[in-house]
């Protein structure tokens, strides 16, 4: 608890919390929680290694956040240092805990849930690539942020979706090249991936032929997410009339989450693809009506991330896998679990200001959030309980709609 600003009058920071009490790794989620005066501006920041993180007011002179680890970030013994800020006057003081961060730390998460283009380690032969994220789950549109070689272009970049795109409007030069995307999720958790491409326009000699210069995934690729990025890149423009891309003979060339570009096509399919094997064909045409068509195969593991090992879900009835009666969660959680592929399932959260959940009598406050079963009956339903009060039992209600009893359980806040 050293207080690094004893001017008169700054704010007082009483405690700092944090849950790096192991060895953390990229893909891990670090809760950090300040007490102090109410009323300032929070923020927190491993010294040397990270940008000031927000840390919201969730309740009086309680300041939280939940910050995803990035990629590419190696700390050893860092101070996680917190600052407080109110009526032009700061105080900053640091954690008595460290925070260290390893590649494989102690952690089952990764990133694997990120797509992006180009992929991380890359070596790509076009000096303007068209840069592709797929955010691992729903994002604040207004809080999207592309930093590459560390010049922010979110205003140049679109959003689809929770796909970010845009492409350089001038030569990147060849070597390496760092690109950083980040968000505020949906949840209000903070997403952040940092990762490396090189450029080597060298490697792209064609001597005027027209072909294909990339091909996402790629021939016999196993991608870990359920919804890839389909499509090819060619090595010059392209008659966008005349570009074709069949998946699993789906012509989606006009579908919803396709993307038509002046040397492309890149397809974002709008529901999760089965685990196991997958064909693309892309045909085109260039400018001086040469054809090109390319068939290619690859493979998707991206439905194997949850906690059910419920296989069957034809007809499938609600379960819960990760909650159970009694048990303590955290100011913000999921609800994962399984249902009917495509059921909508409802999470309902509800307390009383007073704690007396036995009874819930008088006003009782509510929290709904909802997910759709995908193709494999799987959800995943993130929860911002932070208006709970720590140690505050409620009532958590799962239900899908009608088509399965409902689930209730009681539960505490952490």
């Amino acid at each position: 608890n050293n207080n690094n600003n004893s001017q008169t009058g700054a704010p007082k920071i009483s405690r700092i919390v944090h849950n790096g009490t192991d060895v953390l790794a990229p893909g891990d989620a670090l809760e950090v929680i300040v007490y102090g005066d109410t009323g300032a501006r929070a923020s927190f920041e491993i010294l040397g290694q990270t940008s000031e993180q927000n840390l919201p007011e969730v309740s009086a002179g309680r300041y939280q956040t939940r910050y995803v680890i990035p990629s590419g970030l190696t700390v050893e013994k860092g101070v996680l240092l917190a600052h407080l800020v109110k009526n032009g006057r700061e105080t900053a003081q640091e954690s008595d805990r460290q925070v260290t961060v390893r590649a494989n730390g102690n952690s089952n998460n990764n990133n694997n849930n990120w797509t992006t283009y180009p992929q991380s380690n890359d070596n790509i032969s076009v000096s303007r690539p068209q840069f592709t994220v797929n955010f691992p789950e729903s994002v604040q549109q207004n809080t999207v942020r592309l930093y590459v070689d560390g010049v922010d272009f979110s205003r140049q970049a679109r959003m689809n979706g929770n796909q970010l795109v845009w492409t350089p409007q001038y030569d990147l030069p060849n070597g390496q090249h760092k690109a950083q995307a980040r968000a505020t999720a949906a949840s209000g958790r903070t997403l952040e991936y940092q990762w490396n491409f090189n450029v080597n326009t060298s490697n792209n000699n064609n001597n005027g032929s027209f072909a294909i210069q990339e091909l996402r995934p790629t021939n016999n690729q196993v991608s870990n997410s359920a919804r890839p990025q389909i499509g090819a890149i060619f090595n010059q423009n392209i008659n966008a009339n005349s570009v074709t891309l069949v998946v699993d003979n789906i012509n989606v060339t006009n579908q919803q989450g396709a993307q038509k570009y002046s040397n492309g096509i890149m397809w974002t399919p709008q529901y999760d693809l089965q685990n196991g094997s997958h064909k693309a064909t892309v045909t085109a045409l260039d400018a001086n009506n040469r054809q090109v068509t390319q068939t290619w195969n690859f493979q998707v593991n991206g439905n194997n991330n949850n906690n059910n090992n419920n296989n069957n879900t034809s007809g499938q009835t609600l379960n819960i896998t990760n909650i159970s009666n009694g048990i303590n969660l955290p100011a913000v959680f999921n609800v994962q679990g399984s249902a009917q592929p495509g059921r909508q399932v409802t999470a309902l959260i509800e307390y009383t200001p007073n704690n007396l959940l036995q009874v819930l009598t008088g006003q009782t406050q509510q929290i709904t959030k909802t997910a759709v079963a995908n193709g494999n009956g799987h959800f995943d339903i993130p929860v911002d309980a932070s208006a709970i009060s720590p140690n505050q039992s409620f009532r958590l209600t799962v239900s899908d709609g009608g088509a399965s009893p409902t689930q209730v359980f009681t539960v505490r806040r952490q």
